[in-house]
Protein backbone atom coordinates (compact mmCIF):
# COMPACT_ATOMS: atom_id res chain seq x y z
CA UNK A 1 0.00 0.00 0.00
CA UNK A 2 2.63 2.66 0.73
CA UNK A 3 4.99 1.48 -2.21
CA UNK A 4 1.90 2.23 -4.20
CA UNK A 5 1.15 5.47 -3.02
CA UNK A 6 4.15 6.50 -3.47
CA UNK A 7 4.79 5.18 -6.65
CA UNK A 8 1.61 7.47 -7.65
CA UNK A 9 2.83 10.55 -6.01
CA UNK A 10 6.28 10.00 -7.75
CA UNK A 11 4.31 9.92 -11.48
CA UNK A 12 2.13 12.99 -10.18
CA UNK A 13 5.33 14.76 -9.59
CA UNK A 14 6.37 14.65 -13.25
CA UNK A 15 3.47 14.22 -14.82
CA UNK A 16 1.64 17.59 -16.11
CA UNK A 17 -2.21 16.90 -16.99
CA UNK A 18 -3.46 20.25 -17.81
CA UNK A 19 -5.42 20.84 -20.94
CA UNK A 20 -6.26 23.91 -21.43
CA UNK A 21 -8.65 24.16 -24.68
CA UNK A 22 -8.98 27.63 -26.51
CA UNK A 23 -12.55 28.82 -26.99
CA UNK A 24 -12.99 28.30 -30.84
CA UNK A 25 -14.43 32.57 -30.84
CA UNK A 26 -10.70 33.66 -30.74
CA UNK A 27 -9.38 35.29 -33.52
CA UNK A 28 -5.69 33.66 -33.42
CA UNK A 29 -7.50 30.44 -35.36
CA UNK A 30 -8.43 32.96 -37.92
CA UNK A 31 -4.69 34.56 -37.27
CA UNK A 32 -3.09 31.41 -37.90
CA UNK A 33 -5.74 29.78 -40.81
CA UNK A 34 -4.31 32.90 -42.60
CA UNK A 35 -0.68 32.11 -42.29
CA UNK A 36 -1.60 28.40 -42.78
CA UNK A 37 -2.82 29.36 -46.29
CA UNK A 38 0.16 31.46 -46.97
CA UNK A 39 2.98 28.43 -46.09
CA UNK A 40 4.26 30.01 -43.19
CA UNK A 41 3.01 27.67 -40.50
CA UNK A 42 1.42 24.06 -40.37
CA UNK A 43 -1.74 24.19 -38.88
CA UNK A 44 -4.32 22.07 -39.72
CA UNK A 45 -6.46 21.81 -36.83
CA UNK A 46 -10.34 21.11 -38.27
CA UNK A 47 -11.55 20.02 -34.81
CA UNK A 48 -11.38 22.63 -32.06
CA UNK A 49 -10.87 23.69 -29.87
CA UNK A 50 -7.32 22.62 -29.21
CA UNK A 51 -4.41 23.61 -27.07
CA UNK A 52 -3.35 26.51 -25.68
CA UNK A 53 -0.19 24.98 -25.85
CA UNK A 54 -0.84 24.00 -29.69
CA UNK A 55 -1.52 27.33 -30.58
CA UNK A 56 1.65 28.66 -29.00
CA UNK A 57 3.86 26.12 -31.15
CA UNK A 58 2.01 27.07 -34.27
CA UNK A 59 3.03 31.08 -33.05
CA UNK A 60 6.31 29.98 -32.26
CA UNK A 61 6.90 28.40 -35.75
CA UNK A 62 5.52 31.97 -37.28
CA UNK A 63 8.10 34.05 -35.18
CA UNK A 64 10.49 32.09 -36.93
CA UNK A 65 9.41 32.88 -40.08
CA UNK A 66 8.94 36.33 -39.47
CA UNK A 67 10.48 37.72 -42.38
CA UNK A 68 7.94 36.66 -44.86
CA UNK A 69 5.10 38.11 -43.16
CA UNK A 70 3.89 41.79 -44.09
CA UNK A 71 3.77 44.76 -41.37
CA UNK A 72 0.27 44.29 -40.50
CA UNK A 73 1.05 40.57 -39.77
CA UNK A 74 3.91 40.96 -37.84
CA UNK A 75 2.52 43.20 -35.56
CA UNK A 76 -0.98 41.08 -35.13
CA UNK A 77 1.84 37.94 -34.61
CA UNK A 78 3.56 40.21 -31.38
CA UNK A 79 -0.25 41.15 -30.12
CA UNK A 80 -0.50 37.25 -29.99
CA UNK A 81 2.92 35.99 -28.65
CA UNK A 82 2.37 38.21 -25.94
CA UNK A 83 -1.11 36.68 -25.11
CA UNK A 84 0.52 33.38 -25.19
CA UNK A 85 3.61 34.12 -23.45
CA UNK A 86 3.31 32.07 -20.44
CA UNK A 87 2.60 28.90 -22.74
CA UNK A 88 5.74 29.90 -25.03
CA UNK A 89 7.95 29.70 -21.59
CA UNK A 90 6.42 26.45 -21.00
CA UNK A 91 7.43 25.16 -24.40
CA UNK A 92 11.03 26.23 -23.30
CA UNK A 93 11.17 24.67 -20.55
CA UNK A 94 11.05 28.25 -18.56
CA UNK A 95 8.89 27.02 -15.54
CA UNK A 96 9.90 29.68 -13.50
CA UNK A 97 7.54 30.53 -10.52
CA UNK A 98 5.49 33.46 -11.26
CA UNK A 99 2.49 35.47 -9.60
CA UNK A 100 0.95 38.60 -10.82
CA UNK A 101 -2.21 40.34 -9.55
CA UNK A 102 -3.31 43.12 -11.68
CA UNK A 103 -0.07 44.11 -13.36
CA UNK A 104 1.42 42.95 -17.01
CA UNK A 105 3.45 39.91 -16.96
CA UNK A 106 7.08 39.26 -18.01
CA UNK A 107 5.66 38.80 -21.74
CA UNK A 108 3.83 42.76 -21.52
CA UNK A 109 0.03 41.08 -21.27
CA UNK A 110 -1.56 42.56 -18.47
CA UNK A 111 -3.46 39.74 -16.52
CA UNK A 112 -5.62 40.11 -13.62
CA UNK A 113 -4.41 37.57 -11.92
CA UNK A 114 -1.87 34.61 -13.35
CA UNK A 115 -0.04 31.83 -10.82
CA UNK A 116 2.38 29.28 -12.14
CA UNK A 117 4.79 27.08 -10.88
CA UNK A 118 6.24 23.81 -12.37
CA UNK A 119 2.92 21.98 -10.96
CA UNK A 120 -0.09 24.00 -11.61
CA UNK A 121 -0.92 27.38 -12.95
CA UNK A 122 -4.41 29.34 -13.20
CA UNK A 123 -5.48 33.09 -14.55
CA UNK A 124 -7.94 35.06 -14.66
CA UNK A 125 -8.83 37.52 -17.54
CA UNK A 126 -11.59 40.00 -17.43
CA UNK A 127 -13.80 40.09 -20.23
CA UNK A 128 -15.61 43.43 -21.25
CA UNK A 129 -17.03 44.82 -24.61
CA UNK A 130 -19.33 47.50 -25.53
CA UNK A 131 -21.24 48.30 -28.84
CA UNK A 132 -23.12 51.19 -29.73
CA UNK A 133 -25.31 51.25 -33.00
CA UNK A 134 -27.43 54.30 -34.21
CA UNK A 135 -29.94 53.41 -37.00
CA UNK A 136 -31.92 55.91 -38.20
CA UNK A 137 -33.86 57.50 -35.54
CA UNK A 138 -32.76 53.86 -32.81
CA UNK A 139 -30.03 53.81 -31.36
CA UNK A 140 -28.94 51.46 -28.90
CA UNK A 141 -26.28 50.36 -26.31
CA UNK A 142 -25.12 47.02 -25.68
CA UNK A 143 -22.46 46.04 -23.04
CA UNK A 144 -21.02 42.87 -21.23
CA UNK A 145 -18.67 41.85 -18.72
CA UNK A 146 -17.48 38.87 -17.06
CA UNK A 147 -14.03 36.91 -16.61
CA UNK A 148 -12.17 34.31 -18.17
CA UNK A 149 -10.72 31.29 -16.08
CA UNK A 150 -8.28 28.76 -16.64
CA UNK A 151 -5.25 27.05 -16.07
Amino acid sequence: MRTTLLLLFAIAAFARAQYVPEPIYVETYDFLDRLAAKGVVEFDAPIRPVSRLRVAEALEAADERRDRLTAYERAALDRHLREYGLERGEIRGENDNYMSIAKYDPHGRWRLFAYRDEFFSVNLDPIVSFRYQNQGDESWRRSRSGARFYG
